[in-house]
């Protein structure tokens, strides 16, 4: 028995999978019709290839073999967290709320407990650096995965490379997944330029118009098509008629339509409108109204 259990012993894994059903098979092929008393196989019963028994079974009962289970393992699967599929916005700007969203994959949780998740900025040698904050999740019994997010504030403009990492808890099979791969996002200090157009000073238009001239964050155009030509346009840089190039309409990151007849716009501002939002990525926001933009 000792030179035998010395050979199991000296075995090692070829691979990484699992095919009980594959292996019982390979062994009668290789027998090529020589006697054995029987087929031992340690096994938790599970597969992680597709494969049926059946095959095996043939091959065992044609050659009046026994096929012989000894189950090992454990009833649960053993405790582990892994943090997986972190994503960040790959713009911001400084003093904004900047969110990371992961998912924490769950395995083996039979009790309640809570992790701390943590977020880092990444270091050149993509070591842990600034913890930048944190948050308390609870782990349910039989939770397979748990969605998270945490917020930052970033204090200065630059690219900003981050990582997740789970603190390491009792029990765990592995501490390997309880870091997240690399994320990053750049944060700047430029203003988001917007184009308000609309067709009257109704109370939506006073309200925002004023409310978009104090924020930090932005540069105001507004343009609103019930004034004369006397009237001088409001917003931090005021203009007298909407873009008539793509050139012009690009210098903007939003255009704003409020309660405006398409009938204002040219079919080439038309065309100039969908190149914008669909080609060069602005943004693009409607205000309903009752005249030609009812809700």
């Amino acid at each position: 028995m000792a030179p035998l259990l010395k050979r199991l012993a000296a075995i090692k894994p070829q691979a990484n999978a699992t095919n009980v059903p594959g292996v019982v098979a390979e062994i009668f092929n290789q027998l090529q019709g020589r006697p054995i008393s029987a087929v031992l196989t340690y096994t938790d019963g599970r597969s992680t290839e597709p494969a049926s028994m059946s095959l095996a079974h043939h091959l065992a009962k044609a050659s009046a073999t026994p096929i012989l289970a000894v189950p090992i393992g454990q009833l649960h699967a053993p405790f582990n967290l892994e943090i997986a599929d972190a994503q960040v916005a790959r713009h911001a700007f400084v003093q904004d709320p900047v969110a990371v969203t992961a998912k924490v994959r769950i395995t083996g949780a039979t009790s309640a407990q809570s992790a701390s998740i943590r977020l880092f900025e990444e270091t050149k040698d993509h070591r842990l650096g600034r913890e930048l904050t944190s948050r308390r999740i609870i782990i349910h019994p039989g939770a397979s995965q748990q969605n998270v997010s945490l917020m930052f504030h970033p204090s200065q403009p630059g690219n900003y490379h981050l990582l997740l990492r789970a603190d390491p808890l009792p029990h765990e099979l592995t501490h390997r997944g309880n870091t997240s791969s690399g994320v990053w996002t750049r944060v700047v200090r430029a203003k988001v330029r917007i184009l308000y157009v609309e067709g009257y000073p109704r109370w939506e238009y006073r309200y925002l118009k004023n409310d978009l001239m104090r924020e930090k964050t932005t540069l105001l155009s507004c343009l609103l098509l019930s004034a004369d030509n006397r009237f001088a346009q409001e917003g931090n840089i005021p203009i007298n008629r909407f873009p008539d190039t793509q050139a012009e309409m690009n210098r903007y990151d939003v255009l704003l339509l409020g309660d405006v007849n398409p009938d204002y716009f040219s079919a080439a501002q038309e065309k100039i409108i969908l190149r914008f939002v669909g080609r060069y990525g602005g943004g693009l926001g409607m205000i309903a109204g009752p005249d030609y933009a009812p809700d």
